[in-house]
């Protein structure tokens, strides 16, 4: 996996948006069922990674939704982009060529 497929999970501030997640403040609040009351979040601060604490992780995710979309979508943008110069290179013959989005979509969600 290259730098460019990694999403940094690095929060500025991981024990206010957890705190907001506990009281159920804006989009935070989808967070409240699932958290315990106490969590290491300040790990996060400057982390490379949720130490192996899958709930750290998961709060880390859904913390940084937003980066991990934009991400996801320039990678796919990139998927698609292939898509083309495939079809500009080849003309005709491009028509026999599909491009698995869904495919590409669901391993980048997973690894």
């Amino acid at each position: 996996m290259t730098e460019e497929e990694k999403v940094l999970l690095s929060i500025n501030n991981p024990e206010q948006i957890f705190q907001q997640a506990k009281q159920g403040i804006g989009k935070l609040k989808k967070l409240q069922g699932w958290l315990p009351n106490s969590l290491p979040v300040n790990m996060l601060r400057n982390a490379r990674g949720a130490g192996g604490i899958r709930l750290v992780g998961r709060f880390s995710l859904f913390a940084s939704l937003e980066v991990v979309r934009q991400r996801l979508g320039s990678a796919l943008n990139s998927i698609l982009k292939i898509q083309q110069e495939l079809k500009a290179r080849l003309g005709t013959q491009a028509q026999s060529v599909q491009v698995d989005t869904i495919q590409h979509a669901s391993t980048l969600l997973w690894h």
